[in-house]
C-alpha cells in the first residue's frame, strides 16, 4: 500500500515536472534511441538473502530518449552471478563425511553458485541540476518485469553419476515470479560527445515461487510464496544508435 501512494505521489511529479519542463527543455542535446552497457554490485534482502550473499550484476538495455521531456524508457536485461550460496540443496546426496566420490572413488568437487535474471520495462526522468545542461541531474525511476534466480550446481568433473541434467534440474531451486524495482541516481551526459552514464542505486522486489513442484532436497511440497529483494549499484554507459540531428548542425 506504501508503494502504491508513493509510486502515484511519484507519477503526479513527473507528469506536472515534464508539463512545465517541455517548455524550457534546451534543445542543444536530441532525442535518440540507445543501448546501454551495465555493470555493478549487488546486495540481497529478505527471501533472497537466506540463499544468496552478495554478488555480481552485469547488463544492458534497449531506451528511447526524450529530450524534451528528459525522459528514458525501455527494456532492460540484468544477469545475476556470485560464489556465495546459504543453502545446501545437495545435502542428501553427499556421503557420511559431507563430500561426493567420483567413479574413480576419489573425492570430487562440487560447486555452488547463484545465478538469476531481471528483466524489465522501465522508465526514468533526470531533473537537472545545471542551467546550461538540462539533462544532467538526479534521476528517479520505476520499474515493473520478471525476476528469477537458480542454485547452480557445477561438478567440477564428469565422473559424478549422482549429478545428470534430470538431476539438477530438480535440486536447483529455480524460482520465478514478477518484480518491481525503484530507481534513483546521478545520470550525466555531455552535450558535445556522445558520453552519457548514470550511476544508480536499483532496488528490485520480487514476488516468486519455486517452479519445481517438490524439493528434491527434503521432498517436501514446493509452494511457498516467496519476497526476493534485491539491492543494487550500478553503473550504466549508454551508446545511442539513432540520433536527432538539430537543425543548426545541418550542412549542405
Amino acid at each position: 500500500m506504501k508503494f502504491c501512494f508513493s509510486t502515484l505521489i511519484l507519477c503526479l511529479f513527473i507528469s506536472i515536472h515534464s508539463t512545465l519542463d517541455a517548455q524550457e527543455n534546451s534543445n542543444k542535446i536530441p532525442s535518440n534511441i540507445g543501448i546501454s552497457l551495465e555493470f555493478g554490485f549487488a546486495s540481497p534482502s529478505a527471501d533472497l538473502a537466506t540463499r544468496f550473499g552478495n554478488h555480481t550484476i552485469a547488463g544492458t538495455g534497449l531506451y528511447w530518449y526524450n529530450a524534451p521531456l528528459n525522459l528514458r524508457y525501455g527494456v532492460s536485461f540484468d544477469y545475476l552471478f556470485g560464489i556465495k550460496v546459504n543453502e545446501d540443496p545437495i545435502s542428501n546426496l553427499r556421503n557420511e563425511n559431507g563430500v561426493f566420490l567420483g567413479l574413480d572413488n576419489n573425492y570430487a568437487t562440487v560447486l555452488l553458485r547463484m545465478r538469476g535474471i531481471l528483466l524489465d520495462a522501465v522508465v526514468t526522468k533526470t531533473f537537472p541540476i545545471l542551467k546550461n545542461n538540462r539533462s544532467t541531474g538526479i534521476e528517479i525511476g520505476i520499474g515493473a518485469g520478471i525476476m528469477q534466480h537458480k542454485i547452480r550446481i557445477q561438478p567440477e568433473s564428469n565422473n559424478i553419476p549422482l549429478f545428470t541434467n534430470e538431476t539438477v534440474r530438480g535440486y536447483d531451486r529455480n524460482t520465478i515470479g514478477p518484480s518491481i524495482k525503484q530507481i534513483v541516481g546521478f545520470h550525466w551526459r555531455a552535450i558535445k560527445s556522445n558520453a552519457n552514464m548514470s550511476l544508480l542505486l536499483e532496488v528490485t522486489e520480487g514476488f516468486t515461487s519455486p517452479t519445481n513442484p517438490v524439493d528434491f532436497n527434503t521432498g517436501n511440497i514446493n509452494n511457498d510464496s516467496r519476497l526476493d529483494i534485491d539491492m543494487a549499484v550500478k553503473l550504466a554507459y549508454y551508446l545511442p544508435l539513432k540520433r536527432k540531428v538539430p537543425v543548426e548542425e545541418i550542412y549542405y
